[in-house]
């Protein structure tokens, strides 16, 4: 018998699609999914290159002995007569009636358990018995998790500060009457303490500075127009939030400026690798890690580490042909960090001459004067070069346009921008590079650990551990629900823990009626009304059978204006609850097609005028029928008809009676569309149960700033949404938020206040700085979703809402799921019980038949709802709209 051993070599290397073999694997992953509709057992391992694969053992096509044998990770296994097939791109490894399996490492001799080691040649037991060895008493591991955060506790407490601390008055009638005015002034200040004063670490409050060593003599008149006095002395409470807050942000100054020699410290959360790891002539791939500091009520500090990586720009503008200089093109300043600017388009006059908006200065002379920090040589060549001037306006600043030199704009490097300037083969080598396993994450967090030096601190010096945090009295990591834990409840009462259950379970809630117009391009209307028939009987069979009241055929060889005035012709509204569309097929081939993108966009907009949601399929994903998308597709229409899938109502906890999402969207260019930005405001409204009451948005309007009274309205169109639906008012409510989002709630939270309801604010933030990893026999690898890092102090929460077993955050090349920072900003809901609210809302996804979402319907649904609102997409009725349509 001829073993192929694949944990060092690979599929595509040594095996054929068609045929069987004899295979050697050591095993990453055990996954049972024997209580699902078709029983199968998935076995995970990773090959030589690094990348994952799966052996599928279906229960009903293996033999017993092998479907029921008792495997482990880290063992190895050698299995026979396995087929092998490659359709569709995706590699199958099956057991067959045929196949037989041996435990290889339990054959070796001397091998036992305790020998199996850690990446690093130490046993893992002795890496989690280090870990515990080095916490002190205060802060005793208390979490059986089996997960741990790419975060590091310092080795002891932080010392009892006293602080010098000094006022700030501005010299030369600088404003500082609001709090983003008395920010920048300080960060001011500090800057040119740091540089000038050779100061040691500053912590910022409002206009005051505080740091653990004097800075001198006292008054200190500065450059930037700002006096600095010397008053009293404070000495840190670390069980204050004010005063913990001023401890993080002096260790997080003292670990940026240990770090400068070493790395190139854009911030505490953008620190890169000094050179390279993959280099073109237009981009610069460099590694990041994402630090944030948090401070305990024990004065212990915590080093949270996110290991990532970053673009940088070499292209400019002068770089490239004026032809693709287009509107809505992102680039950023080259002379410093200031991103967000967007192209609105090329001025006609260039770089020497005289602009009325520069106070009629040209651009090269504007820079001159101002003294920016750009070279003078620089500033020569630009006047040499005189290329056409490019006017921008920078996201989230307002409407009014800047106007720059080509030569100081670089090409922002978004993934799109990286793969459409980028030479070749550059942006499919950076996905590689990026594109890491849950252990290679973990390795490189561990390494840059190990790698600090102390952060010294007027003669003190904070070490972090170079373990990753297990857990302690402060901060415990727990598994809120159990894999497979019946979390969802679909039609007459039945249980289950995935959406992929729907269909074998049924809907809970169909719409009645059910009235669908069906729209098909012409010229592949048979292949499309078949189909449409296996979509409508799939639905059928769940309990929710559409009527197809209308069918429009257009032709795809029109335009997309032309095919939205036909299509919304021949509907009549009064007799359709949704509308079903498939898009003209992909142009390739076929100039004079109709672009599928803007079909959908035309479409979107006639169809919501005339007060119809609408589901949209692309013809070539349609045509091929696959299961998911076909699905996915499905329970789109159901939600654009107002049906509900499954409900939470067995699992959800907490008195909440609603949840409401709120977010904003500002529309700016995209690809060379004019230049004009849109703003709109959306709240999504969730019942106790976790299904969609509806949404209701404002109306799109021009700039970037809402009406004051635009938040109040759509917050009291939700509780008159809830009032009509359940026939009362609500008494308690959630409203979640997305952590990027500025605007303020004080409007909504002030009718809130006068109606009497009680409410929480929960901030969700996409982007915290630290992972969540499991801890396997012999590596570190992707967290099983529902793991939670809760804060026992501090209403926070970090939470894997997104994991393993789900096939999307475990195969080959998917990277390591991003966790979720969940903070309560108002009320008085315990964070635990916030906690699970958001992750059974984030299970609640309706078009996720083959896979889990990360973020809760609230926010993400409001993300999208606005964003269509933008676009003119939604229904604008001014009321509360209960069909999701914008899926």
């Amino acid at each position: 018998m001829t073993v192929i051993d694949l944990d060092s070599t690979t599929t595509a290397d040594e095996l054929t699609s068609g045929r069987t073999y004899d295979i050697s694997v050591t095993l990453t992953g055990v996954y049972d999914n024997t209580d699902e509709q078709h029983p199968r057992m998935s076995l995970a391992f990773e090959q030589e290159n690094g990348e994952r694969r799966y052996i599928t053992l279906w229960k009903n096509a293996t033999p017993k002995d092998v479907f029921t044998y008792d495997y482990a990770t880290g063992s190895t296994y050698v299995f026979t007569n396995i087929d092998y097939e490659v359709k569709n791109d995706y590699e199958n490894l099956t057991a067959t009636y045929q196949t037989t399996v041996e435990n290889a490492t339990a054959q070796e001799v001397g091998t036992t358990d305790e020998d199996e080691t850690f990446a690093g040649g130490e046993p893992l037991d002795h890496h989690l018995d280090d870990a515990l060895n080095e916490t002190p008493d205060d802060a005793e591991t208390e979490s059986d998790s089996g997960h741990v955060m790419t975060s590091f506790a310092s080795r002891d407490q932080l010392p009892e500060w006293t602080l010098h601390t000094y006022t700030l008055t501005a010299t030369d009638g600088a404003k500082t009457d609001t709090e983003y005015a008395r920010r920048t002034l300080a960060y001011t200040v500090r800057r040119e303490l740091y540089t000038e004063h050779n100061a040691a670490s500053i912590a910022t409050d409002g206009l005051m500075l505080l740091t653990p060593e004097p800075l001198g003599e006292t008054p200190l008149d500065l450059d930037c127009g700002v006096r600095v006095k010397a008053d009293e002395t404070q000495t840190l409470d670390y069980t204050t939030a004010k005063d913990r807050s001023i401890a993080r942000e002096l260790v997080e100054e003292g670990l940026k400026r240990s770090l400068w020699d070493d790395y190139l410290v854009r911030g505490i959360d953008k620190v890169l690798s000094k050179e390279p790891v993959l280099t073109c002539d237009e981009f610069d791939l460099h590694e990041r890690y994402d630090l944030s500091v948090e401070v305990g009520h024990s004065g212990r500090a915590y080093l949270h580490v996110n290991f990532r990586h970053r673009f940088l720009p070499k292209l400019t503008l002068a770089d490239i042909d004026d032809d693709n200089i287009y509107p809505g093109l992102r680039v950023k300043t080259t002379y410093s960090p200031r991103r967000g600017h967007i192209v609105w388009g090329l001025r006609d006059e260039c770089a020497t001459d005289s602009l009325n908006t520069l106070g009629n200065q040209s651009v090269v002379a504007y820079h001159r004067n101002k003294q920016t920090p750009i070279d003078a040589d620089l500033l020569n060549a630009i006047e040499a070069a005189d290329r056409r001037v490019v006017e921008t306006r920078r996201q989230g600043h307002g409407d009014d346009a800047v106007s720059f030199p080509q030569e100081l704009l670089a090409v922002e490097p978004n993934t799109r921008q990286v793969k459409q300037f980028a030479s070749d083969g550059f942006h499919q080598q950076a996905r590689s590079k990026t594109r890491l396993s849950a252990s290679r994450c973990s390795e490189k967090a561990q390494a840059f650990a190990e790698r600090l030096n102390p952060v010294r601190l007027n003669g003190n010096a904070v070490q972090f551990s170079s373990e990753f945090f297990t857990g302690n009295n402060e901060q415990q990591l727990r598994l809120l629900y159990e894999n497979g834990e019946s979390v969802l409840t679909f039609r007459d009462g039945a249980r289950g823990a995935h959406p992929d259950e729907t269909f074998s379970k049924g809907i809970v809630n169909p719409p009645e009626p059910f009235k669908v117009a069906v729209v098909l391009p012409e010229q592949q209307a048979d292949t499309c009304k078949a189909q449409w028939d296996n979509m409508a009987d799939l639905l059928s069979q769940a309990g929710a059978p559409p009527t197809q009241s209308e069918t429009v055929q257009y032709d795809a060889f029109s335009s997309p204006e032309s095919i939205s005035l036909n299509v919304a012709g021949a509907i009549d509204p009064s007799e359709v609850d949704a509308a079903f569309v498939v898009l003209p097929p992909d142009q390739d081939g076929f100039a004079d097609l109709a672009s599928p993108t803007g079909t959908y966009d035309e479409l979107k907009k006639s169809l919501a005028n005339m007060g119809i949601y609408s589901q949209m399929a692309y013809f070539d994903r349609f045509r091929d029928a696959k299961i998911f998308y076909t699905r996915n597709v499905a329970l789109g229409l159901l939600a654009a008809a107002g049906g509900v899938a499954f409900t939470t109502e067995h699992a959800m906890p907490g008195d909440t009676d609603m949840f409401i999402g709120i977010d904003v969207s500002r529309s700016y260019p995209e690809d060379g569309a004019s230049g004009q930005i849109n703003i709109a405001a959306t709240a999504t409204a969730v019942y106790k149960d976790g299904t969609i009451l509806g949404h209701s948005s404002t109306r799109p309007q021009l700039g970037e700033k809402l009406q004051s009274t635009d938040v109040r309205d759509i917050m009291k169109n939700a509780i008159l949404g809830y009032q009509q639906v359940t026939g009362e008012s609500p008494t308690h409510i959630v409203i979640h938020r997305d952590g990027f989002m500025n605007e303020d709630l004080d409007p909504a939270t002030e009718f809130l206040n006068e109606q009497g309801v009680e409410y929480d604010i929960v901030e969700i933030c996409k982007q915290p700085q630290t992972r969540l990893l499991a801890v396997s026999d012999v590596q570190y690898d992707t967290p099983v979703k529902s793991i939670a890092a809760i804060n026992q102090n501090e209403p926070r929460a970090t939470v894997a809402s997104f994991g393993a077993p789900e096939y999307l955050a475990t195969r080959d090349g998917g990277g390591l799921p991003r966790p979720i920072q969940i903070e309560r900003v108002a009320g008085e809901t315990d964070i635990e019980t916030l906690t699970r609210q958001v992750y059974l809302l984030s299970q609640s996804h309706i078009q996720v038949h083959n896979s889990t979402a990360r973020l809760p319907i609230t926010t993400a649904y409001a993300d999208q709802a606005s964003t269509h609102a933008t676009k003119g997409y939604l229904v604008q009725t001014g009321a509360f709209e209960s069909n999701v349509g914008f899926l």
